[in-house]
């Protein structure tokens, strides 16, 4: 009904007079850096969509974008992970790029020993063997000779890898600030949209929430928002775990028999707020909810309040005073799911490696010699990766990349 309403009438974008409609760019209703997946163009227009993505929709996604790295999350479009630039190890400064891997700061990609005779030790560090060739023509020209005579010289002889770990990173994670509460309060009166449509939000009810979205406010921040330490309700909580995964995302907007209408905005599963949208005058018993989950974006649900139902008077007594304490146990939480995602993930890579190595897709493992090398070597580079066990490999130097070759 909704949606023949809009498309007979005109629309106009909730924080200006601008008409949206269907040639309007969409608007990801939870910010696609976080996983979302949800769009409409029914609610606020290009001009609105792409001011406010230059700046408060960037503050919350940059302020977990360390999480972001380490899970691996792709947005909700399917773009990579973020990478991580000067990050602080144990072993020193390192980058993480958008799959992870990290790579020290501030090395050289190789250097150059004279041994006289016009013999030279040459050490690069480098994270591939492509890396490696890249920079053969570099380290040729420093030495003083061609890129063909250094690979005549060094082709076909063994050169050790040795592969390092970075040790214990140290960062900060931290959810909050005016501009994130901003960008939630927008990202809320945009699913309400969904479902009133805009002319309802473009009243008197809603003129202090829109103002916030639009230019901020002190007052409006200290008065009708708040940070909700409090547990969920157990069967809420359960049925999200349950369909939206263990670091869900949730946008929730209810209002009463009067219309005062309360959003409430769970990121990650870590931290939640409370907003007021209208303190009266709003559409009635409105109730609908988003829910998603950054670690797979396509389990997603726009419906979800047809299946969870979160109370208005609970939704209405936010509770921060447990804040530390519940804020240290959430990310502890996350922290320990790493632990588990990693170690999956790397026993995942270590096999399809030395399979890969040894066998062509569809090839029958058998317990051969060839099954029982690529066992032993499975079970040596596991134990070498779980316990990030520094190792040293021999391989054939070779100049261009063969079937088999690393």
């Amino acid at each position: 009904m909704i949606r023949q309403r809009l498309l007979q009438d005109k629309v106009l974008c909730i924080f200006c007079d601008n008409e949206v409609g269907t040639r309007t760019k969409p608007e990801h209703i939870l910010l696609d850096a976080l996983g979302g997946r949800m769009t409409t163009k029914w609610a606020d227009c290009n001009h609105c969509n792409q001011s406010f993505g230059g700046t408060i929709d960037k503050v919350l996604p940059e302020q977990l974008r360390m999480l972001r790295n380490m899970f691996q999350m792709k947005s909700g479009s399917g773009q990579p992970p973020p990478g991580l630039s000067k990050i602080l190890s144990s072993t020193g400064t390192i980058t993480l790029d958008s799959r992870g891997r990290p790579k020290r700061v501030g090395g050289k990609p190789f250097t150059i020993t004279p041994l006289g005779n016009e013999r030279y030790d040459v050490s690069f560090s480098v994270d591939s063997m492509e890396e490696f060739r890249k920079y053969v023509a570099h380290a040729a020209a420093a030495i003083g000779v061609t890129e063909d005579h250094f690979w005549a010289k060094i082709e076909g002889q063994y050169a050790s890898f040795q592969n390092e770990y970075p040790g214990t990173l140290h960062s900060r994670i931290q959810c909050g600030g005016e501009e994130v509460v901003r960008s939630m309060v927008k990202s809320s009166l945009v699913l309400l949209a969904t479902h009133v449509g805009t002319m309802p939000l473009k009243g008197a009810a809603f003129a202090q929430a829109r103002d916030f979205v639009v230019k901020g406010s002190e007052d409006f921040l200290q008065c009708f928002t708040a940070v909700d330490a409090r547990d969920f309700p157990e069967s809420a909580y359960q049925y999200l775990l349950e369909n939206h995964g263990p670091m869900f995302n949730l946008i929730y907007v209810r209002s009463d028999d009067y219309g005062r209408t309360l959003a409430y905005y769970h990121a990650f599963n870590i931290a939640s707020w409370q907003m007021v949208l209208a303190e009266k005058g709003g559409p009635r018993n409105i109730e609908i909810g988003l829910a998603s989950d950054p670690l797979n974006p396509a389990r997603w649900d726009g419906d979800l309040a047809t299946k969870v139902s979160l109370d208005f008077d609970w939704l209405n007594a936010p509770d921060g005073s447990r804040l530390n304490d519940v804020s240290l146990a959430r990310v502890s939480t996350v922290l320990k799911l790493h632990q588990d995602v990693s170690r999956e993930r790397t026993i995942q890579n270590v096999l399809n490696d030395v399979l890969g190595h040894y066998y062509d897709e569809g090839d029958m493992i058998e317990m051969d010699e060839k099954g029982r090398a690529a066992i032993i070597e499975i079970s040596q580079k596991l134990v070498a990766a779980l316990m990030q066990i520094p190792t040293k490999e021999k391989f054939l130097l070779r100049r261009s990349k063969q079937p088999g070759a690393e």
